[in-house]
């Protein structure tokens, strides 16, 4: 893993790991994580598959889509 967690996405996979290991219900995670019951069992689906790795922004580093173009600066 080349890139850095940040605390949200730590977070996160701690609330996955109780998830999974039947702690807490879908419905609790989601509301940890603040997210949909929908877009918790989603990155659950991603933890399971690629670790802690799957959590990790995939937009990170990259250029927003909604910059200003250097030749109007």
């Amino acid at each position: 893993m080349d890139k850095l967690m940040s605390q949200k996405e730590a977070g996160r996979a701690q609330v996955l790991d109780l998830m999974m290991a039947g702690r807490i219900s879908q419905i609790e995670a989601a509301k940890r994580m603040a997210v949909s019951v929908r877009q918790a069992r989603r990155l659950e689906k991603r933890y399971r598959a690629c670790g802690l790795a799957g959590l990790i922004s995939k937009k990170r580093g990259r250029a927003s889509n909604r910059r200003v173009a250097p030749t109007v600066l």
